[in-house]
This record gives C-alpha cells, sequence and structure tokens, in this order.
C-alpha cells in the first residue's frame, strides 16, 4: 500500500458457498524468476556486510518464498552473481528437508504458544500426511512433548508409521479417495486391512484418536467416499475383543512390525 501503510485488519472474511476456483496444472515444466536489475535491490535492501552479499536474505528469502507459493520451481538469484554467493545457498536450502522441517517445527510451536496463551491445557493432535511423515521418519521434525502424533495412509489403508509405532500415537484412515487412479466408486480398501491395520493400534491400546477419512465433494477432483467401509471402521474402533482382532491380523509381518524401536523405548 502506499506509504507502507498496512491494511487494516479483518476478523472475519465470508467466502460464498458456490465459490469454485481450479487451478491446473501448470504447462511449463520450469516456471520461475530471473532477479534481473539487482541493483534495485542492493538499494533498497543492501544485506549487512557480515552476510556476504549484496541483496539482503531476508529479502531474498522472501522472493523464493512467492516464486514457490506461485508454483515456481526454479529462480536466478541475479545478473552478476558467484557459485559462492550466499543468495545461491539461501535457494538450495528452500529444497532441503532439514530446513524445511525446521520451518515447520517453528510454526508449529508458534501455534501452540498462541493457543495456550488463550487455552493453557489444550491438546494438540499433528498428522503426518504426505512429506509430514517423511520428514518425520527422518528426524527433520521437532514435534513438542505432549503433541499427539496421528499417522495417516496414503488412501489405500496403510498407515505411513513403517511400522514403529509408540505409545499415545493415533491414526488418520482413509476408507476410500479418489487420486487420480484409484476406484471411487466401489469399495477401495479391503475390509479385512481395515480391521487388520486399527488392529494393530487397538491391541497395544495405542489410539487417543481415531479419525476416518470420508473426503467431501471437492471442486477440483470431485472426491468422495463410498460409506460402506466406514462401518468397519466404527465398528473396530468402538468395541472389538482383542481375541476377535487377533484372528483378523493377516500375518505376523503385520502383526509383529508394528512394535519399533519408539515402542520399545517408549515401555
Amino acid at each position: 500500500m502506499p506509504g507502507g501503510a498496512r491494511p487494516p485488519p479483518r476478523r472475519r472474511i465470508a467466502l460464498p458457498g458456490s465459490l469454485a476456483r481450479l487451478f491446473p496444472p501448470p504447462r511449463f515444466k520450469y516456471r520461475g524468476f530471473f532477479i534481473n536489475d539487482e541493483d534495485l535491490l542492493t538499494g533498497w535492501a543492501p544485506a549487512p556486510k557480515s552476510e556476504h552479499t549484496g541483496i539482503s536474505l531476508a529479502v531474498m528469502n522472501k522472493i523464493y518464498e512467492t516464486i514457490l507459493r506461485l508454483k515456481g520451481n526454479m529462480v536466478v538469484p541475479g545478473t552478476w552473481i558467484f557459485p559462492d554467493d550466499p543468495r545461491i545457498k539461501l535457494a538450495g536450502e528452500r529444497g532441503n528437508d532439514a530446513r524445511l522441517g525446521m520451518l515447520i517445527s517453528k510454526a508449529i510451536a508458534a501455534e501452540m504458544r498462541i493457543v495456550r496463551a488463550v487455552h493453557p491445557h489444550a491438546q494438540f493432535v499433528t498428522d503426518f500426511w504426505q512429506e509430514g511423515a517423511r520428514l518425520e521418519h527422518e528426524g527433520d521434525l521437532k514435534i513438542p512433548r505432549g503433541v499427539i502424533r496421528v499417522w495417516a495412509d496414503r488412501g489405500y489403508g496403510i498407515p505411513q508409521d513403517h511400522g514403529d509405532l509408540a505409545p499415545g500415537e493415533g491414526m488418520y484412515y482413509h476408507v476410500a479417495m479418489i487420486n487420480g487412479s484409484a476406484n471411487h466408486l466401489t469399495e477401495m480398501v479391503p475390509v479385512r486391512r481395515i480391521y487388520a491395520q486399527l488392529g494393530r493400534y487397538i491391541m497395544e491400546a495405542l489410539v487417543p484418536r481415531g479419525v476416518a477419512g470420508r473426503d467431501p465433494p471437492h471442486p477440483q477432483t470431485g472426491a468422495r467416499c463410498h460409506p460402506l467401509p466406514a462401518r468397519p471402521y466404527d465398528d473396530t474402533a468402538t468395541a472389538v475383543s482383542r481375541q476377535r482382532l487377533a484372528g483378523l491380523l493377516p500375518h505376523p509381518a503385520v502383526r509383529g512390525e508394528s512394535h519399533g524401536p519408539r515402542a520399545l523405548r517408549a515401555a
């Protein structure tokens, strides 16, 4: 805004129920910015001497973030730039799992501080979905103590816990999903698999929270869930005997590998 003025904050934003913004996949494989005429940035936001570059790395970080938000995947950081320039290193860190994990971990900690300022005894849950599961397995996420970890499947009924569960962890389970290749008109996840996977958690009383994913209609994919597979989830998550679950677990590889190193440490 003119003069650097901030727009007035709005406590509420109303969106019509008919809103449907579709964003098709990009037509160009590589998309990004060429930070040309960067002398304009060096005069506007010069880097301190300690950064050993021309443009403030904080400003460059905002430029890189803007590229990613616009679905970009490349950048030319400047016209006259050397391979060891800190701006090159900063661009590389944007695709680095360790840095991504650090940013997500800081965001979670900040959100918890904000909530606990109003609700000191609030319970927090984080779902490991897509890259979250990978970052957790690689050790790049730092989840604060007291946060319930919930493992999600990828839509085929196999949670991404890699068989390594710890007491108190939960499951985010899709009983059906449309993902471009799956059949969402009939049952997608076999009932036996639903019983078996939930059984791994229930046998050890590991589920403080279970979530059955029934994807609602989506304006872009038209995703929906077949209601029938949700029944065994509900039955299993409420009251099923240990003996019955043991009989439904298909083989020791499914049952035994659920007790990984973290379960042993927690015990």
